[in-house]
């Protein structure tokens, strides 16, 4: 029995879909970009690209590709048909330009996840291997380029000029529409993700204007692959500058880890990794003890004030004072837990040296002067930004004075943008005010010196520093925990080591 073409099924299906009349290609149906349709519909086909990019590359590897490729295909398609990348934006009519460029990315996708499924021979890399495969396949897929890569490469300042406004109006537009936690069940103790994405972009930002206006290209001094997208794409991540000439100064800890040997690195990474771990769930569960812990159900989940107005002012304060140094040292553990993982991760996956990764802090608890704290022992990682997009400006306009309170400024305005970002207010004269002092004590040190022709040092220095940070720190902390920061779910409140042993002490 035979059929005409026009009556066989999987025909009628396609000219049904090309008609119009398949809801998959309506656009009234067609979803907005939100945190969950990017998880689930774009995101997907772009790790499947990705493993085919990483399979193409790797011997063997046939049978594989030919069964990820329908997944592919189908994800991809699914994508470009149930997403709407202006859908919800106030000028919709005017940006749907976007969807045709995603459409485009989409075909262009699935044409190569053909091409390089059907490749018999596996593609080698000629020139500018990472000597990883990883690198190599994400090199492949998506051809890393932008400002970083530009400010490393001469005579490229008239196209750094137009691009950077550019660049600021996607960073402003992100910040301001995206939303992490919407929609998650535990939204409102998620929202501490949202003040992640505003001092991600903020940096960002900050780090395109310094870009645009360098005159001179960055060059890397150290760990460089010989090949300019993978160094534009480490200086992308690396905000101490290690190994690259912008990074003049900076001041880093001695690494007690063998660098010599990758593997022994790396266990004491994770040794390390897993100490901080506890030490900041431990230290996150102290204060949340005081009236902030997201098991109780009578704590207000957008927060409360660290001061107990019912309170007599001097127990008030000593409270107050005793919450934000255990704040502190939750902000400490917690920089020291991210930047482990990020070692662990940038070393075994990315083939990266472990001298590439030296310490974050330098025991801060020893600080002599508050000079010396934010200066070395703190960590440096925005140390360039603060002194790059403040502290020189700054300089320039007012001297000194005005070079310390510039960079003290910048950091203040890049807290102060993040508290924003978790949608329940902000606090600039707390926020930025603290930084601000920080700017203002450092300055009084140095009229000390100015005076008395010695620094400030030894025991009175520890014991001026230690105050002068803890007095100005509660106006910070409390803008925090005032907005529910310390009521924020980090992990499943079940599996943290404190509650586990918490409830088998009891």
């Amino acid at each position: 029995m035979t059929w005409p073409l026009g009556s066989i099924p999987a025909v009628q299906a396609l000219k049904y879909s090309l008609s119009g009349q398949s809801r998959a290609l309506d656009p009234s149906t067609r979803l907005p970009l939100t945190w969950h349709t990017f998880t689930r519909l774009f995101l997907p086909p772009v790790l499947c690209y990705y493993v085919t990019a990483l399979l193409v590359i790797t011997p063997r590897t046939l049978p594989i590709r030919v069964a990820l490729l329908p997944v592919t295909l189908y994800l991809a398609f699914r994508s470009a048909t149930q997403l709407d990348l202006v859908k919800g934006l106030a000028e919709e009519e005017y940006l749907v330009y976007l969807n045709q460029i995603f459409v485009f990315s989409m075909i262009n996708l699935a044409s190569r996840s053909v091409i390089w499924t059907c490749q018999l021979e596996p593609y080698r890399r000629l020139q500018f291997g990472a000597g990883s495969k990883i690198l190599d396949a994400f090199d492949l897929s998506f051809n890393f380029r932008g400002i970083a890569f530009l400010v490393i490469t001469p005579n490229t300042l008239p196209i750094r000029l137009p691009l950077l406004p550019i660049t600021l109006y996607g960073a402003f537009r992100c910040a301001t529409q995206l939303d992490l936690a919407k929609g998650h069940t535990e939204e409102d103790r998620l929202v501490y993700l949202n003040q992640g994405l505003l001092l991600a972009m903020t940096t960002l930002a900050i780090r395109a204007t310094i870009w645009t206006c360098q005159l001179r290209p960055y060059e890397r001094l150290k760990f460089s692959s010989g090949n300019k997208t993978l160094d534009a794409l480490d200086l992308f991540c690396n905000l101490r500058g290690v190994g690259w000439s912008w990074s003049t100064g900076l001041k880093l800890p001695p690494e007690r880890r063998n660098t010599s040997s990758t593997s022994s690195f790396l266990l004491s990474t994770l040794r390390k990794f897993l100490v901080y771990l506890f030490l900041f769930d431990f230290a996150l569960y102290t204060v949340q003890s005081f009236g902030f812990s997201p098991l109780d159900p009578t704590n207000p989940i957008t927060g409360t004030s660290i001061f107990l107005e019912s309170h007599p002012p001097l127990q008030r304060y000593l409270r107050a004072s005793f919450i934000s140094f255990i704040s502190g040292l939750v902000v400490y553990y917690a920089i020291h837990l991210m930047y482990h993982l990020l070692t662990l991760i940038s070393v075994t996956f990315l083939g990266h040296a472990p001298e590439q990764w030296p310490p974050l802090f330098l025991k801060p608890w020893y600080t002599t002067s508050l000079n010396e704290f934010w200066a070395v022992r703190w960590h440096q990682l925005f140390r360039h930004n603060f002194i790059a997009f403040g502290g020189v400006p700054g300089l320039f306009l007012f001297g000194r004075v005005g070079a310390v309170m510039g960079a003290f400024l910048v950091s203040g305005v890049l807290h102060y943008f993040g508290l924003w970002g978790m949608g329940r207010g902000s606090d600039f004269l707390s926020v930025a005010g603290f930084f601000l002092m920080m700017g203002v004590g450092t300055l009084l040190e140095y009229v000390f010196k100015l005076v008395t022709g010695h620094r400030v040092g030894g025991l009175g220095g520890w014991l001026w520093s230690v105050l002068w940070v803890l007095v100005w720190g509660n106006m910070l902390v409390d803008a925090w925990l005032s907005r529910g920061l310390a009521n924020s779910l980090f992990s499943p409140q079940e599996q943290r080591p404190s509650v586990i042993l918490m409830r088998l002490a009891v």
